[in-house]
């Protein structure tokens, strides 16, 4: 037969049903660290957690990330395109100069060449 349960016995059975919480505490901790005192939580309430509505919820919470990670893709792909468009323009304007210093050199010395056998 088992032991009777005592008021010496119970606080530790319900410490260790406490131990769970802690968990819990410390996610709601590192949020307000994170995210700051202001930060929304959302309060579940205890009959939807369980529920099939619950189940429905998540899933629309999954599509909405999956959505937003979609977006952020997006506009990462937008902006590499973009980059890369700058890249060859920088890339044609390098070549551009180049040419240039190479005609102005060719104009100089030509006209050097050409000052030399004038008579004045």
């Amino acid at each position: 037969m088992p032991a009777p349960a005592t008021p010496a016995t119970l606080p530790a059975a319900s410490a260790a049903s406490a131990a769970p919480a802690a968990p819990a505490d410390a996610h709601s901790a590192a949020r307000r660290q994170l995210l700051g005192p202001a930060a929304p939580t959302r309060a579940r309430s205890a009959g939807s957690a369980g529920s099939a509505r619950g189940g429905v919820s998540k899933q629309r919470e999954a599509h909405g990330a999956a959505a937003a990670a979609g977006e952020a893709l997006g506009a990462l792909q937008e902006r590499g395109d973009q980059l890369r468009n700058l890249d060859d323009k920088v890339q044609d304007l390098a070549n551009d100069a180049e040419d240039f210093h190479a005609m102005a050199r060719k104009l100089r010395l030509q006209s050097e060449r050409q000052s030399r056998w004038l008579p004045f």
